[in-house]
């Protein structure tokens, strides 16, 4: 099938031809086949949708950044997951702006997907994510906690130790934080990580294995 053939898969009305159209195009890697996926990013059916992203995670050409970068706001969790972990794959750091926004997302999964792909992205990251931790929003500080806790990088033990022991956390959701700040601490694993988290459990009266 010549890449035209491809390309005229995509205006088929059944989506599962479309998506046919779409995987073929990205597993080719042909460069001419940038425009036709980023195109189909805006299909009205979320499965071809996602299937253009990855496919443009698939073809690998940077010129991709900025369609998947919008693609992080599309509707369907699917998408903004998908488009979270191709922005990682992408390796361009132009994306981290994104990507921190998209710590913010209602689906942790998409969630998730970005604080991954921030920690393929390099060692600004952590600034960025520590610079959070005082974010007045308290979901974006509790993802920016999961995130570091995901990268695992043991320069983020020393601000989340400090999270920890604030005395001025606002009451409003401050167990939520507490006990993923505990989590992430946990999973850097470090001594100092795991001293922090002993010495908070101290002063809460808790025994050190309390929180797991």
């Amino acid at each position: 099938m010549s890449f035209e053939d491809r390309v005229e898969l995509l205006n088929h009305e059944d989506p599962a031809v479309r998506c046919a159209g779409v995987q073929a195009l990205g597993a080719e890697g042909d460069p001419r086949a940038l425009q036709p996926l980023i195109a189909m990013l805006r299909d009205p059916d979320d499965i071809v949708r996602d299937c253009a992203t990855l496919a443009l995670g698939k073809l690998g050409d940077p010129r991709a950044l900025d369609a998947v970068c919008r693609a992080l706001g599309d509707a369907s969790p699917e998408v903004r997951l998908s488009a979270a972990l191709v922005l990682g794959k992408l390796g361009d750091a132009r994306a981290i702006p994104a990507l921190v926004q998209a710590l913010s997302d209602e689906r942790r999964l998409v969630r998730m997907g970005a604080a991954l792909s921030l920690g393929r992205l390099g060692e600004d990251v952590i600034r960025v994510l520590v610079r959070a931790l005082r974010d007045p929003d308290w979901c974006v500080r509790l993802n920016a906690v999961e995130a570091l806790g995901m990268i695992g990088d043991e320069s983020a033990v020393e601000p989340l130790a400090l999270l920890l022991v604030a005395r001025n956390k606002p009451a409003p959701c401050r167990a939520e934080v507490e006990a993923e700040t505990v989590r992430a601490l946990q999973q850097i694993g470090t001594p100092a990580a795991l001293d922090a988290v002993a010495d908070w459990q101290r002063c809460q009266g808790e025994p050190d294995d309390a929180v797991n």
